[in-house]
């Protein structure tokens, strides 16, 4: 993932193309939409940890609602990726 930030892509690259409300995979980036775990309007960032891929069903469903508020639950707590260092004769690459 470029630089580990959490744009779009890579969000949808970490929960793998799949809504982490109902678990459909949709691997055309068009089809998708990220979510505020915790929304905005209520004070949530835009980290690793509060962004999820959602489908754009579910997304509505959600609205502007906690989980708690929703009735939703995450298919896998949302998290900032790992990304190792590689080394080749003492240099990261």
């Amino acid at each position: 993932m470029s630089r580990n930030l959490p744009t779009r892509k890579n969000i949808f690259k970490r929960d793998d193309w799949t809504c982490q409300y109902c678990g459909i995979r949709i691997e055309d980036a068009t089809k998708l939409t990220v979510d505020h775990v915790y929304p905005k309007s209520k004070g949530g960032d835009s980290s690793w940890t509060n962004l999820v891929t959602a489908c754009p069903k579910c997304n509505g469903k959600k609205a502007n609602k906690t989980l708690k508020e929703s009735g939703f639950r995450l298919k896998t707590k949302p998290q900032k990726p790992i990304i190792e260092k590689y080394t080749y004769k003492d240099e990261i690459i």
